[in-house]
């Protein structure tokens, strides 16, 4: 944004110190699992994240795709929540192709396309 702004509308904006950040993830399902697997896959997924004080917007289609932030009214996702989840992806036998990306502008992310 090209004009300066201050204090009470970069916090409006979520810019300068008060930017958040998240983080994108994707994963594809193994070709075995039914639509019930993925269902219950995705249960254990958002379980986990919560658990673990993130949110997410969650697409299932052909593959996990979700855009992970913190569950703080302001707050940022963490590298170790990156790490976390990465872990917990790899560790499940029904996903492969793990794309686990750095973390973004949250209120401003990257447009992405896999």
């Amino acid at each position: 944004m090209s004009k300066r702004h201050n204090r009470r509308q970069r916090k409006k904006l979520h810019l300068d110190e008060f930017q958040e950040f998240g983080f994108f993830v994707a994963a594809k399902y193994q070709d075995q699992l039914d639509a019930r697997d993925r269902e219950d896959l995705l249960d254990e997924f958002l379980a986990f994240i919560e658990a673990n004080g993130m949110l997410a917007a969650v697409s299932t289609d052909t593959c996990v795709d979700a855009y992970l932030i913190s569950e703080a009214a302001r707050g940022s996702a963490t590298e170790d929540h990156r790490q976390l989840v990465r872990a917990w992806l790899e560790n499940r036998s029904e996903l492969n192709g793990i794309e686990v990306r750095e973390l973004s502008d949250a209120w401003y992310p990257p447009v992405t396309v896999i």
